[in-house]
């Protein structure tokens, strides 16, 4: 299970002063990010004009290896561009049969020396200059991303593509419009956008019962339609969804209710 601690990390990175150096930001949000997975490796490039990636940022590789990549590696790497061609965050296994990925110089000469070995990476569904990636590795003999892990890779790629945009374009206004919300919120009740907004400024259930003045067994129950309707399976989920509209919380009305409902 995501720790709170760890999603209120990721957050914090993402919304450090854009004047903070841009690579230092996308270093914090990898160490938010390696806390989150459970894992030991964070890269993270953008592209240039011609494909390359450029700009790297890494925890956990060796400078040495890094470089090795950066200089070689990236123009003879059969993995890689698999995962890229994907446009979305997937492990790994997706791209490249483990086996067969064992056999090649990039893994003997490369992902093994710094005993790389489940990853999974995220890349936006359209490849701009300066668009970027998220690369997450455990080292040694580990267990294999869940599907939930890398759903919530995808959740992070998306918010990163928002508060570290592609250089030399502007965000869409409506990304930090204080007006502007998610459209799937149509899809729920007042009662149950409350309890998205609750668990998004992330309140415990005993705190989110005390504010909205209900149960734990009906806040639980709202929150298990707020994900049936908004098609997702964690709090965690939930969160990563919300974040760019943080600004809209103080616009939002805090309903209080008792757990007596009204008939519709």
């Amino acid at each position: 299970m995501v720790s709170l601690g760890a999603f209120t990390e990721l957050l914090d990175a993402l919304h450090d002063s854009p004047s903070d150096d841009e690579r230092a930001r996308r270093r914090r949000v990898g160490q938010a990010l390696l806390r989150i997975f459970d894992a030991e490796v964070f890269v993270s490039c953008r592209s240039d004009e011609s494909g390359k990636f450029i700009s790297p940022v890494w925890i956990g590789m060796s400078d040495s290896n890094m470089l090795n990549y950066e200089k070689h590696f990236q123009f003879h790497d059969p993995l890689t561009p698999r995962m890229r061609e994907l446009g979305r965050a997937a492990t790994v296994r997706e791209g490249m049969n483990p086996t067969d990925l064992r056999r090649t110089d990039f893994y003997n000469d490369f992902l093994r020396l710094d005993g790389l070995h489940e990853g999974m990476n995220y890349f936006p569904s359209s490849t701009r200059p300066g668009t970027l990636d998220l690369r997450i590795w455990r080292v040694g003999e580990s267990k294999e991303f869940s599907c939930d892990q890398v759903r919530l890779l995808q959740s992070s790629g998306e918010l990163l593509q928002s508060f570290l945009p592609v250089e030399g374009h502007t965000i869409a206004p409506s990304a930090f419009d204080e007006q502007s919300l998610p459209p799937d919120l149509s899809l729920l009740t007042p009662r149950e956008q409350s309890v998205a907004w609750a668990v998004a400024r992330g309140l415990s259930d005993r705190e989110a019962c005390k504010e909205l003045g209900c149960s734990l067994g009906t806040l639980r129950t709202h929150l298990a339609k707020v994900f049936s309707k908004l098609a997702l399976r964690s709090r965690g989920e939930l969160i990563a969804s919300l974040a760019p509209y943080q600004n809209a919380l103080s616009t939002q009305q805090n309903y209080r209710w008792c757990d007596v409902e009204v008939p519709r």
